[in-house]
């Protein structure tokens, strides 16, 4: 992840890097994402979405 890269839309502020505790459909998982340090807004990566978020939904229909 490009740090620096990012910036808020909402802030026009550099997005900074911070451990962030997800929870989604019961499950929770800790990563370090890009946030706003003003707003904390949080950027996602797709490949977070469809990787990790996507292995909790078919592990969570499979039950």
């Amino acid at each position: 992840m490009a740090i620096g890269k990012f910036i808020c839309h909402k802030c026009d502020k550099k997005l900074e890097p911070e451990n962030i505790v997800l929870e989604y459909l019961g499950r929770r998982m800790t990563h370090q994402f890009l946030s706003c340090p003003e707003c904390k807004l949080i950027y996602i990566p797709e490949e977070i979405v469809e990787g990790k978020i996507h292995q909790v939904e078919i592990a969570l229909e499979d039950k």
